[in-house]
């Protein structure tokens, strides 16, 4: 009899348990709305004119098309060891166990309980015959074991749209550590082309004081024989002074540049980094693909959809919070007061109870959260439509400057080439007695000026090219992505 009780029992679970499961599958939210409610209108292509024929994007780390294995080491370095980043990996790991949490809300919660008991029980008042006045008492023992499982069925979808909003979190998480990667992958590159003009600029320091101390030492020999006033003399110790101090300062700029890159590759500042102290040519233009590809590719414009995907979901579940909720307990064990009978179905027991839960008055409180929730939605909404707007507004600044930059540094260069020109003639014809100093010292300036100008200039064009790349969110293949990304399950 004890036998067939339990079968009966443990049908009556498995029924519980499979129509629990087929509410459950039938009971979903809705996909996520994102690219249905944006309203910024994608171009077929980007205006600027260097844009208009390119197809794709260059696949894979676009730092190595500068051809400097200096930079793809550092890269490569800093990508392991930057102490921002592996923040960002934790980030997200802390996102997918948050994800996995939700998720293990629409499965049942079950629990397995094994107890032990004895108690005393004093009687007194009662009349039972023959007890003399006495205190009657007794006691007893048991002993339980049961398996207890409730669950609360997703019926309108509310619990699904939990978990899938922290989804959708983990995987914006996901998108943000990619753009770190990125951002860190242009701050080093921009960090160490900065170094190399500083090093250009120091070797342009050390021949201008070079240049200096020599043209002031033939002055003091003029001097000495009354050749010359007092008057060119100083001005020439005034600009060697003057080139002595930007020669200073490059020094200091160069320190102070170099710790924050050895900071960047995840280093300690000693300040000891070397480095090429040169400026690579750019060669070519670099494809920017269709403006519709950027919304798939760039990591912010992937996070701000996911965090809207996740406001979207978030909205849904707190609809859902006005309509009645359905739980469901049951429990199945044995009980008895011998340890040994937990072994017998002759001893067995069970319960099953669903709940039924609809709110009806809260003082507003769930209405409020709807309206929230939808408030959240609409500022995710204007955010995810500014990023996209600026994503695009990057792309068409890096393309359009791309080719005025070109000019100005070819422009620059020749600026250069005539100013030291003009420097060389300048002092050749005061030696002769033709030029004032102060025209000389005006000549040294500007072939100083046009040459850091062009110096600046070939580093700009490279963190143009550089802000290019980020605007297009290319550079990592999918093996380059962080490792420590796993998805929840």
């Amino acid at each position: 009899m004890g036998s067939l009780v339990h079968r009966l029992a443990l049908r009556q679970w498995i029924r519980s348990g499979l129509c629990m499961w087929l509410l459950v599958a039938a009971c979903r939210a809705p996909e996520s709305r994102v690219h249905e409610e944006n309203r910024v209108a994608i171009p077929d292509a980007f205006a600027a004119e260097t844009g208009r024929d390119a197809l794709d994007i260059p696949v894979g780390p676009w730092w190595a098309e500068f051809g400097d294995p200096q930079l793809t080491a550092l890269v490569e370095r800093a990508l392991v060891n930057n102490r921002d980043l592996q923040a960002a990996a934790a980030r997200v790991a802390q996102a997918a166990a948050l994800a996995r949490m939700a998720g293990g809300e629409l499965m049942p919660q079950a629990g397995v309980s094994l107890g032990a008991g004895r108690q005393r029980q004093n009687f007194v008042g009662f009349p039972i015959p023959g007890s003399g006045g006495s205190v009657l008492s007794t006691t007893s023992t048991s002993f339980g074991l049961s398996l207890d499982l409730s669950w609360e069925l997703d019926l309108w979808g509310k619990l699904d749209a939990r978990g899938r909003a922290a989804e959708a979190d983990w995987r914006a998480s996901a998108a943000q550590v990619r753009g770190a990667q990125l951002s860190l992958a242009a701050q080093i590159a921009k960090a160490w082309f900065a170094l190399a003009a500083i090093d250009l600029q120091l070797d342009l320091s050390r021949r201008r004081v070079k240049n200096a101390t020599g043209s002031t030492r033939i002055l003091r020999d003029r001097y000495a024989a009354g050749r010359i006033p007092a008057l060119d003399l100083r001005a020439s110790e005034s600009e060697l002074a003057r080139e002595s101090a930007a020669l200073a300062a490059s020094l200091e700029t160069r320190e102070r540049v170099t710790r924050q890159l050895e900071v960047l590759v995840g280093g300690y500042p000693v300040g000891l980094l070397e480095g090429s102290a040169q400026l690579p040519e750019i060669f070519g233009a670099v494809p920017a693909g269709l403006p519709s590809d950027l919304l798939e590719r760039r990591p912010d414009l992937l996070a701000a959809a996911e965090h809207l995907r996740s406001l979207d979901l978030s909205l849904f579940e707190s609809r859902k919070t006005l309509l009645p909720a359905l739980s469901l307990t049951t429990s199945g064990g044995r009980r008895s007061a011998e340890a040994s009978d937990l072994t017998s179905g002759a001893f067995d027991i069970w319960s099953l109870a669903a709940n039924l839960t609809q709110p009806i008055f809260q003082g507003g409180r769930l209405r409020a959260g709807v309206d929230l929730a939808d408030a959240r939605v609409r500022e995710g909404l204007a955010n995810f439509e500014q990023t996209v707007l600026r994503a695009f507004l990057e792309v068409e600044t890096a393309l359009s400057v791309t080719e005025h930059q070109d000019e100005r540094v070819a422009s620059l260069e020749r600026a250069s080439h005539h100013a030291q020109a003009s420097e060389r003639l300048a002092w050749a014809r005061y030696l002769a007695g033709r030029l004032e100093i102060l025209s000389v010292l005006s000549a040294r300036r500007a072939a100083l000026a046009a040459e850091t100008a062009w110096i600046n200039a070939r580093r700009e064009r490279l963190d143009t090219r550089i802000d290019l790349f980020l605007a297009l969110g290319g550079g990592f293949e999918d093996e380059r992505k962080s490792a420590s990304i796993a998805a929840p399950n």
